[in-house]
């Protein structure tokens, strides 16, 4: 059916956003050491100021928290035919709330990548939509009727 084919799209956006968002965060991870040390050349003035080893494990827990997320956003497209308005909402919600907490640390990563942050928004919502007409189609039937 036509909910079928959106919940499909919708289950490969979340996968795909998913395995993205786990791909970059662990490479980041690793390379963690190389951009904390960037860093700390980079304040020259402040340089003593700056514990290189608290520095590293803030870095580091941020992109695995990222990863952990990615694997989330996998875990919900794995699961979006089972509780397809719960997972593509939660895609959605979680989504968002990275970039924001994002923005918080970094106000310039609104800007960065911002066509492509567009692209997963409108995807996300597309999904959302899918879910809601799994859920609106799913009411509209007779009790105990097939699901799909």
């Amino acid at each position: 059916t036509e909910v079928r084919q959106k919940l499909n799209g919708a289950r490969w956006a979340l996968i795909i956003i998913g395995i993205l968002t786990t791909g970059i965060s662990l490479f980041l991870f690793f390379r963690a050491p190389e951009e904390v040390s960037d860093v700390i050349q980079g304040e020259i003035g402040d340089a003593a100021l700056i514990d290189a080893s608290m520095l590293l494990l803030f870095v580091r827990v941020i992109y695995g928290m990222q990863a952990v997320v990615g694997v989330l956003f996998v875990a919900l497209g794995v699961l979006v035919f089972r509780f397809p308005p719960v997972c593509t909402i939660a895609g959605l919600s979680i989504y968002i709330l990275m970039i924001i907490l994002t923005a918080l640390m970094d106000p310039m990563s609104l800007v960065k990548g911002l066509i492509f942050k567009i692209i997963v928004v409108v995807l996300l919502v597309k999904a959302v939509g899918a879910g809601m007409a799994w859920r609106n189609e799913r009411l509209s039937r007779p009790f105990g009727a097939q699901r799909f």
